[in-house]
């Protein structure tokens, strides 16, 4: 890993010896590299509790009591508020 500004200011802008400067480079990217490293999920986490829980069926064909039963009925109550025939006439 590369640090070229550090680098640079550390060339440029100290009096440290080049063995002092690479010690301190090489500490750095050390600590870098180290906080880049994947941290360790929880095991508690939403993922693994959802993961465990069934997908609902929700493909397009329903059951006798499906969403589409369930549709009809509420457009039907909905006619019926109206003061409309609820099987789809006036």
């Amino acid at each position: 890993m590369a640090l070229p500004v550090a680098a640079a200011h550390l060339a440029f802008e100290t009096s440290m010896s080049r063995g002092e400067a690479i010690g301190v480079l090489e500490t750095m990217c050390a600590v870098m590299t180290a906080m880049a490293a994947p941290q360790v999920r929880r095991p508690d986490a939403l993922r693994d509790r959802m993961a465990v829980e069934p997908n609902p069926n929700t493909g397009a064909v329903a059951d006798s009591d499906g969403p589409s039963n369930i549709a009809q009925f509420i457009i039907a109550a909905d006619r019926k508020r109206r003061g409309q025939n609820p099987e789809g006439g006036r």
